[in-house]
This record gives C-alpha cells, structure tokens and sequence, in this order.
C-alpha cells in the first residue's frame, strides 16, 4: 500500500507535472485557503437575515462560540482618561529671566535719572507722569522718594521676580503668578505707597518663561493613548448576544460581526487580502520545495500533503491559543516540523510565510512576529547542528528563552505591568519549549506514515539493535564487519565536504543487506570453508553477485527503509563491471561483452551515494593489499576514484573535482588509521630473564 503510495507521488515529479499543469498547485492553495479561512477566520459559516443598527429583534440570538472583542467605546473611554491626566508639555525659555530683570533695572535708572534732572519739581512730575503711563498717583508717590528708597523697591521686586521665574511661569497661569507677586510684596517692610508702586512695576515686566508646547502635548498624548493596551471582552458560548425585541445596538453588531454572524461593508476587502496572503504563501512553498527538489531528490506530491497536514496542525493550535495569548502563536511548532522533512533555508522560507496568515487574525504587533521569526532562526541553527534527540530539547529551550526575554523587554518597553511582562515571558519560552516536544511527537508519526528520511529516523535506523542489521549479524557477520567500516570512513568524507553525514553512515549500513540472501557466495563471510564460486559458470556468480543489489532494495522495502537509503543500496555499485568474472569468462569465451559483466545500476545522483559508492570500493580493495602502508593506500584510492570517474560512474552525481579531492584525502586518511601498525612490545618474559642476569652480574 505504502509503495503504492510513494509511486503515486513520485510520477507527478518524474512527468514534471507541475511544470505542465498547474492541478497540484492549486489544490494546495485551495487546501491552505479553506484550512485558514474555517479555522483562523470564518468557523461558522452560518449567517444570521441582514441586521442594522436600531432595528427590532425578532428573536434571541445567541453566541455559537467563545469569542473575544475588542470593546471600542471601552477602549476610547479609557484612552480619553489617560490622555486628560497627560500633563502639558511647557518649554522652558531662559532667556526670558534676564529680559525681565534688565526691563526692570532699566525701568528704575531712567525714574533714577529723571529725579536727578536739575529741573522743577513740576517739570519732574510731568517726566514721571508721562513715563509711568500717564499715572499722575504713582507719579506723585516716587517723586517724593530718596534715591535709598528707590534702591531698596528694586531690590525687593528683583528678588520677588527672580524667585517667581526659577519656579517658573506657565504661559497659561501668569495671573495666578501676578497674584503670587502681590502676595509677596504685601509681606515685604515698604510703605504701603511703595508697595503699590512695586505692584505696578511687577505687573508691567512679567511675563511666562515656561511656554506651552502644543505640538509635543499632542504627540505624548497621542503615544499615551496608543499604550492603552484594547480593552477585550468575551462573549461566552451559549450567551445571549441580541434579546427578543430590543432594539440592536453598535455593540451588538459588534459582537455579531466578531462571531462571523453578519458582515461587515468592509467584509469582501478582508478577503481579498487573505486570499493574496494564502495564495503569496502557496507561491513561495511550491518555489521552494523546487529549489529543494534541483539537489534533493524525493516526491514533490508527498511534500505538498506534509506540507499541507503541517498547515492543518499547527491551524488548529493556532486556533485553540489564540484566546489565550498572541505569544502563543505557533511558528516554532510549523518551522519545527518543516525543518525535518526539508532543510534550514526551506524552513526558514515557508516560517516567514506563514507568519503572515498567522499575524493577520490576530493584528498583533509586528514586533511579536519579528521576534519569533528571530527566536526561530537560532533555534532552526541550534536543530541543524545536531544529531542528537535531546538536542532538540536544548534547541527548543535556546529559542524559548530568547523569545521570553524579548517578550519581557517588549512589555517593559511598551509600560505594561510587571505581571503582564512575566506572563507574556512565560508563554514565549512555553511556546517553544512545547512546540519542540510536540514536533518530535508529530515528526515520528509522519515519517513512518509517510516513509520519509528525518534525523530521528536515522538515528532509529542507526541503532545496531535495529532488527534488520541484527539478522545482518548473524547471516553474515563479514558483511556486517565490512559495512560497520564502509560507514565510518565513508561518514567522515562527508563530513569533510559538507554532505549529510549522518545519512551516508545509515546508508552504508544497509547498503550490502542483500548479501543475507546468499551469505556464502561473498568472500568475507567465507571464512574457512572453500569459494563456492569456483563451482560456478562467470555468467552465474556474476548473476548470483549483482543479484544482491535488488535483493537488497526487496529486502529494504519490506522493511519500510526511506527512499534515501533505498538509494543508497540501489547506487553503491553504480553500472561497475564486476571485474574478477568478467576476466574468467573473457578467459572462456573472448566475446564476451563488458556491458553483459555490469551492475544494473543507477548510478550515483547525490554527494551522499557517491561517496559510500567509492568507500565501498576502496574498503574491499584495501584488504587485498600486500604491504599496508601511506603510498599503498593512495595509490589504490586514486586508481579506483580515477578508474570510476573516467568509467563515467559519476555523470549524474553533483559531486565536484573540489569535493573529489577532498573525499579521496579522507579515504586516505580513514584507512591509513584503519590499518596503522602498532609497536611491538617486549615479551615480559623476555624482560624478566634480563632482569635476572642483570641482577646476577650486579
């Protein structure tokens, strides 16, 4: 069933379906489209007759689900308030205080100088008079004074300014500062015609130094009020949202339109832009999964269906958490999931996507989004460079406390209260810290369900207590011996060029299983008893040699082994001639064909199974070597490298001349430490009888 399965999808990929009809494309986009808008956005379909504001009930309608809104009136009453008990912003003007002392020391030289003038009494007056504002009772009463008295009334309204200024004066409260200045002057020790006179000076010079800034008082009313954070109320399901024969009000239709019962004018506009958001999300996962598909090979179809289960999965929590906290938004458990079944840039790409349907319901900050997507990244980083299980935890706690932390400065930046600020911390790390539990729950279902190749099934596959590699032992522990060591020399090639080495290790494993159908028949689980082959006609040990490759793929699939390790089984000869019995027979019969000598192939496509088809090789050939030494080994690597390469085993294999030479400097190095020598120790009975003739001479 499971190979049908896999076979139905692989020829969408092989015809190239996608570049000729545009079917599987759009029913993703129908999928992903009617997965968002029920879950994320529109749950009951059901719609109640056309209702407007004022018009009469004619029946109860209640509340199909708990929903959330955002009160408005709630809201605007709120912000109002803060925004009255916003103080005004007033701009101090220092200048202003040395204005008004110098207006007023000027104002007392020229009283100074006019009764100082050799001139009439009358004369005076009349100066006096005319320079203080036409006030012939004021006038009168500083014509009489003593240049003393003049300097003590300067005195007294300098320091009453003074003090007055450095405390500041509201451009829109001076008469409450004028009244101040009075206040103090009548507490001074001048004649009650002094201190009018001071009064009238006061009066005459002061002026605000603090301005109103009506500008700035705008703007930090206007960022208070955007700090009130929307005021939310529930609406429990089963509520009565609209009674019998009231009359409808804007709350009402409010609430109604949040539970999708009416529509909104602006309804249709909505949907349009969810569906260029669905449909920009569709474009970039089928563009990226084609990127994915020129160097990785798989079944386009069975990674739009995980694609589109994914979707499903992380809909569904997004819609029973959205309630509950905007920082429980599921990106982690999407980029989590998508992350094992393509690689870190697809991920990352699809994550970006889908954080656009995600933030589009919710309205949230963009900082929440930005901050996940950030929070994901390292956590995708931290996944990419283990293979380890508990890692995962680790890359989930990573993510979860640099979520949580940005989550809690977020709050404390935008002034919510500490409790606001910790819960909102605590569900950012819960966020991710569960998604990664969940996600290694969901990946394990999915790549058995779907055969599919993930770090944790190589490392299942890789246990040696793994059932299939334990008959390997015990069937033909030659063979298990030869690909314990294929695995290891061949893991460290990839390593060196950036291949999966985890994969070719696993992949080496069971690339000889076919070998358990006849045991015997290949030399290393021969042991002591004679070649069987020398019974045998070339053509039937070539047959019964070449034959392992497609008992292995039988054996393989019987057993559900991903298609990648399949193909390593399939490649790890490539279309080589078997040697050995080609030369037998050509020794028989001298037309015979090479190509009649050939593994069936395929050759190699991938850097994975090019690399275990020549580690392979060089293993087995290494143990026919003489001498055991650095120049013996690399000589035999870049024969069997060079033979192949020339051979044409690698025409559809992505591996360069730079990762050749690379893979060959690590063949070399990988036998060389197999096969070093160890020094001889002496024999310790040897030591002993020196030991004892030296103690006899001594």
């Amino acid at each position: 069933m499971n190979r049908k399965f896999d076979n139905l999808f692989s020829s969408y990929a092989k015809e190239k379906f996608l570049s000729k009809k545009l079917t599987l494309p759009f029913l993703y986009f129908l999928a992903v489209f009617i997965i968002a808008y029920f879950l994320l956005f529109y749950t009951y379909p059901l719609v109640i007759p056309k209702i407007a504001v004022g018009d009469i009930a004619t029946e109860n309608i209640v509340a199909p689900k708990t929903v959330t809104y955002t009160d408005l009136d709630k809201t605007n009453e709120l912000r109002q308030k803060v925004a009255e008990s916003t103080q005004s912003i007033y701009n101090f003007e220092p200048q202003k205080q040395n204005e008004i002392l110098n207006n007023e020391d000027k104002f007392f030289k020229n009283i100074e100088s006019v009764l100082a003038k050799d001139e009439s009494d009358a004369t005076k007056l009349q100066l006096l008079i005319s320079y203080l504002d036409n006030n012939t009772d004021l006038a009168l009463i500083i014509s009489k004074s003593t240049p003393e008295r003049l300097e003590l009334m300067k005195a007294d309204l300098s320091s009453i300014t003074l003090n007055l200024l450095i405390n500041g004066i509201r451009s829109d409260n001076l008469d409450q500062a004028i009244k101040e200045g009075y206040d103090q002057i009548k507490k001074t020790n001048l004649t009650d015609n002094e201190k009018t006179f001071v009064n009238y000076c006061f009066k005459k010079y002061i002026q605000p130094n603090l301005i109103f800034d009506a500008e700035s008082t705008e703007k930090t009313k206007q960022d208070a009020m955007k700090s009130v954070p929307p005021v939310k109320v529930t609406v429990p399901q089963g509520s009565i949202v609209v009674i019998k024969g009231d009359k409808v009000t804007d709350k009402q239709i409010q609430i109604l339109t949040t539970l999708g019962l009416i529509r909104g004018s602006d309804y249709w506009k909505g949907l349009l832009i969810f569906i260029f958001v669905v449909a920009l999300f569709s474009v970039i996962s089928i563009l990226s999964l084609r990127r994915l598909l020129n160097y990785k090979q798989f079944s386009f179809g069975k990674k739009i269906l995980e694609l589109i289960i994914t979707f499903g999965i992380v809909c569904v929590t997004f819609y029973l958490t959205k309630n509950i906290s905007a920082y429980l938004i599921p990106i982690p458990l999407f980029a989590m999931i998508i992350f094992e079944f393509t690689d870190f840039v697809t991920a990352l790409t699809l994550t970006i996507g889908i954080s656009f349907i995600f933030s589009f319901p919710l309205d949230v900050s963009s900082f929440i989004i930005l901050s996940s997507l950030v929070s994901v990244i390292m956590n995708l980083y931290a996944l990419k460079k283990t293979n380890k299980i508990i890692s995962f935890v680790y890359a989930g706690i990573i993510g979860g406390i640099l979520f949580g932390i940005m989550s809690f400065a977020y709050g404390i930046v935008t002034k919510d209260t500490i409790f606001i600020s910790l819960s909102n911390m605590t569900y950012g790390f819960a966020n991710f810290f569960v998604s990664t539990v969940a996600s290694i729950g969901i990946v394990f279902i999915m790549e058995h369900l779907f055969n599919e190749i993930t770090i944790m099934r190589l490392l299942e596959l890789s246990d040696t207590n793994n059932p299939l590699l334990r008959e390997l032992l015990l069937k033909a522990p030659g063979t298990y011996q030869h690909s314990m060591l294929v695995a290891n020399i061949a893991g460290s090639a990839a390593d060196s060029i950036g291949a999966d080495p985890l994969l070719t290790k696993v992949g080496s494993y069971y690339h000889d299983i076919g070998k358990m159908a006849h045991p015997y028949f290949f030399t290393e689980n021969q042991g002591g008893i004679p070649n069987i082959h020398n019974s045998l006609s070339p053509n039937l040990s070539k047959t019964v040699i070449t034959n392992h490759v497609k008992d292995g793929i039988v054996l393989a699939r019987s057993f559900r082994l991903p298609q990648e390790i399949i193909d390593c089984i399939e490649t790890h000869h490539g279309k080589t001639i078997v040697t050995y019995f080609y030369h037998k027979a050509k020794e028989l019969q001298s037309s015979v064909s090479r190509d009649d000598y050939r593994y069936p192939g395929p050759l190699p496509r991938t850097r994975e199974t090019a690399i275990l088809f020549f580690a392979d090789a060089v293993e087995a050939a290494s143990h026919s070597l003489d001498v055991v030494d650095y120049r013996k080994i690399e000589e035999l690597v870049n024969t069997i490298v060079d033979e192949r390469v020339k051979d044409g085993q690698l025409d559809e294999s992505d591996v360069t001349f730079s990762d050749l030479k690379k893979i060959k400097d690590s063949l070399v190095k990988s036998l060389v430490s197999m096969y070093h020598k160890r020094e001889k120790y002496p024999d310790e009975n040897t030591n002993n009888g020196q030991n004892k003739q030296q103690d006899k001479k001594l």
